[in-house]
C-alpha cells in the first residue's frame, strides 16, 4: 500500500526457492516472480495468491523479468544464459529463446515504445534486440 508504506497487504508463497525478480504488468492486473528454481510464477493482482501459471522453460536460475510496455509478452533472463520471450496472452507459450549471452543474463528492460529490448550479463556485455 503506497498510501501506507508499513502495511503489509499480503504474503505471496508458492516459491520452493529465493525470489529474485517481481514484475507488474502494464495494466498491474499480472504480478511474474521469478526464483531459483527455475521458474516463474504468474499471480492474480485482483485475487491475491491465485497462480494463475507456472511457467518452465529456464534450465537454471532466474533472475531478471520484464513486460513490454502493451504487456503483450514477458521476458525473463536466467543463469543458462539465455531470455526467454513468453506469450503474455498465452501462458506458457515461448514465442523466442533469445541467445548471445556468454554468461548469466542479469537484467532485461524495453524501451519505452516497446521496440527494442535491451539485456545485460555478466559477460560484461548489453545485448540490443
Amino acid at each position: 500500500d503506497t498510501q501506507n508504506w508499513g502495511t503489509v497487504i499480503t504474503t505471496l508463497t508458492g516459491h520452493t526457492d529465493n525470489v529474485l525478480t517481481s514484475a507488474f504488468s502494464p495494466d498491474g492486473t499480472v504480478l511474474v516472480s521469478g526464483s531459483l528454481g527455475f521458474i516463474l510464477k504468474v499471480w492474480d493482482t485482483q485475487n491475491w495468491g491465485i497462480v494463475l501459471a507456472t511457467l518452465t522453460g529456464h534450465t537454471d536460475n532466474v533472475l531478471t523479468s520484464a513486460f513490454s510496455p502493451d504487456g503483450a509478452v514477458l521476458v525473463s533472463g536466467s543463469f543458462d544464459n539465455t531470455l526467454k520471450v513468453w506469450d503474455a496472452t498465452n501462458w506458457g507459450t515461448v514465442l523466442a529463446t533469445l541467445t548471445g549471452h556468454t554468461d548469466n543474463v542479469v537484467t532485461c528492460a524495453f524501451s519505452p515504445d516497446g521496440s527494442v529490448l535491451v539485456s545485460g550479463s555478466v559477460d560484461n556485455t548489453l545485448k540490443v534486440w
